[in-house]
């Protein structure tokens, strides 16, 4: 399947969308192709979007959000209407299914699906369910039951109970989907994964959920 994949993140300095790197490996690694739009680099998000989906036509669509506000207190800027914004331009240029994820998403995924009007959120880890939907939607075979997966059924939305993958499983990472050394390069940030899990006590952590 054809899989295109948007980075929603826009925030200056730029953060480098690891996440995304990681879900596009493992979705090439299944087979699937993979074209990415990174939305941090555009003046425009959404004639980029037009250009990006004028000639082409994709089986699903990810888009990632990383935060749903600025998280400082003097300012209190929300993305989210930013964000459904992007979904509704991506929905006027393609007639794929949308899928949400992200550690933003994660917070609060139902509220995010029910303004934006995606049609499939993953909360929590993304690279081994995303490639596991698309090969699904792919074959037309039941995908309802993956885990991590969030679906509306009957007028109200449904959650599937998480699942947490070993790093191990995952594919080489190649980090080639992302433009690492433009973030690095333009002062911000170019990540790479030490470890993952925590311990999920800390009452002042916004995302324990989208980090295990």
């Amino acid at each position: 399947m054809k899989v295109a994949l948007i980075n929603t993140n826009r925030m200056q300095p730029p953060v480098a969308p690891i996440a995304l790197d990681y879900v596009a490996e493992a979705l090439h690694s299944a087979g699937h192709a993979i074209e990415l739009l990174d939305l941090c680099w555009e003046e425009d998000p959404d004639a980029a979007i037009r250009r990006f989906f004028k000639d082409a036509r994709f089986g699903l669509v990810g888009m990632t959000l990383r935060n749903t506000d600025d998280c400082a207190f003097t300012s209190g800027q929300s993305f989210l209407p930013g964000f459904v914004e992007l979904v509704q331009t991506v929905r006027e240029n393609s007639d794929a299914p949308i899928v949400v994820g992200g550690v933003g998403f994660s917070v609060m995924p139902e509220r995010v699906l029910e303004l934006s009007g995606a049609d499939f959120g993953i909360w929590g880890e993304g690279e081994f369910v995303l490639p596991e939907l698309a090969s699904r939607l792919e074959d037309k075979m039941p995908h309802l039951d993956l885990p991590n997966l969030i679906w509306r059924e009957n007028g109200s939305w449904r959650r599937n109970p998480t699942a947490w993958g070993s790093p191990a499983e995952l594919p080489v990472m190649s980090r080639a989907w992302v433009d690492n050394k433009r973030y690095f390069r333009y002062g911000g940030q170019a990540g790479f994964e030490t470890k993952r899990g925590c311990s999920g006590r800390c009452i002042y952590c916004a995302d324990p959920v989208a980090k295990g």
